[in-house]
């Protein structure tokens, strides 16, 4: 009830009570004297005419209510004047109105349908994210095997290129092969005449023999007669080993040659030595009886290398071994021995591989004291004299 009175347009009401006050109060002082002057309107009678003021008193006021209200109110004003209009507008608005209801209830239908289709597309768009993440994950899976194919293929390419340089090397290396076995072809059908001749005839000297050998104290006092000399004395060396070989004198042994080349470098070495120096004659291929020996001429620093009675190795027994162990042990440290020469700078014998040798009865003669003795002993190798890198070793055996 309040909100109804409150909504109410009091000034509107306070107006309209106002202004139908003065004019019923105009009315009735105007009704009053025209009843007292009895005056007449249109020959009516007065009491006639105070009624017709009266109607027209209430007249004024519903027009001046009506125009207050109008001129106060828009509403009013259209009420009065416009109520077709506004009757006919509220129709037009009605029917609006519900096109725009139904409108809306079809929208509402349209947006339904639409919430159901984005749905869908959500459902599909989640499931193109997960075919999204999955071929994202087989492109970087195959971005890193193209990455290892890649570095494969550089790989590959590396080792074909390698490939065909050691193919381009094998293929000069195969016709470098071809020459030295057609090379070695000749050698063979060389070597097996000479084996043919070596089965007719006796071998007068072997490929590496050595054949002669000279030793000069002071290289650096030779001239070039002295090496001449040099050259001719080991020439005349090397013809009377041959020449005892076969029992034979020294003349009828053909004189030995000195390669060009070897004896040309020999020359040079010599110049350009000082000290003690090894002059050696080794036969450069196997030659019979009755042909010439060609020999090759090297240089060696020749320097001491054991004193006289210098230790070279010390043996203990046990006095229990039989003699066949003693000869093992013997054996072995002759072998030890060898070694140990070789090491130290001794040079070995070409044919043998061997520094010295020793005397079979002396050989026997230690191990047969060493069985004697039935007790514990010590057998002693020592030099018998100074030894020299051209050798041979010499030595003596000792029992202790």
């Amino acid at each position: 009830m309040s909100e109804l009175l409150s909504e109410l347009n009091w000034s509107l009401l306070l107006t309209l009570l106002i202004v139908s006050a003065v004019v019923a109060w105009f009315g009735d002082i105007i009704g009053m004297k025209v009843g007292k002057k009895r005056i007449t309107i249109f020959n009516l009678r007065p009491k006639y005419t105070t009624r017709l003021i009266s109607v027209l008193t209430g007249v004024g006021i519903a027009f001046a209510t009506l125009f207050v209200s109008a001129t106060a109110s828009e509403s009013v004003r259209t009420a009065i004047f416009n109520m077709k209009y506004v009757k006919n507008q509220i129709l037009n608005l009605t029917a609006e109105l519900k096109t725009n209801r139904d409108n809306l209830s079809a929208m509402e239908y349209q947006l339904f349908q639409n919430q159901g289709e984005l749905q869908q597309k959500r459902d599909k768009l989640t499931a193109v994210e997960m075919e999204l993440a999955q071929g994202t994950a087989k492109l970087d899976s195959a971005n890193k095997k193209l990455e290892d194919l890649e570095k494969t293929r550089e790989q590959l390419e590396k080792a074909r290129d390698k490939a065909a340089a050691e193919q381009k090397q094998l293929s000069s290396e195969l016709a470098e092969l071809k020459t030295n076995v057609k090379s070695l072809r000749g050698e063979a059908d060389k070597l097996k005449a000479n084996v043919r001749r070596l089965r007719e005839d006796r071998i007068a000297a072997f490929s590496g023999e050595i054949l002669a050998q000279g030793v000069v104290e002071d290289a650096k006092l030779l001239t070039d007669d002295k090496i001449d000399g040099l050259l001719l004395m080991l020439k005349e060396q090397c013809r009377e080993m041959l020449a005892q070989r076969f029992g034979q004198n020294s003349p009828v042994i053909p004189e030995p040659e000195i390669s060009e080349e070897s004896a040309k470098q020999l020359r040079k070495d010599l110049k350009n030595s000082k000290g003690r120096q090894l002059v050696r004659l080794a036969a450069v291929s196997n030659a019979v009886y009755g042909e010439p020996v060609v020999t090759e001429a090297s240089l060696y620093n020749s320097k001491q290398i054991y004193k006289k009675g210098e230790l070279l190795s010390k043996i203990k027994f046990s006095g229990t071994e039989t003699r066949s162990e003693i000869d093992t042990k013997i054996y072995n440290a002759l072998r030890s021995v060898n070694q140990k020469a070789v090491n130290d700078g001794i040079l070995r014998d070409p044919i043998s591989g061997n520094v010295g040798s020793v005397e079979s009865a002396e050989l026997s003669n230690a191990s047969k004291r060493i069985k004697e003795e039935q007790k514990p002993c010590t057998l002693e190798m020592r030099t018998n004299r100074d030894i020299y890198t051209e050798g041979p070793v010499t030595i003596t055996l000792s029992v202790k």
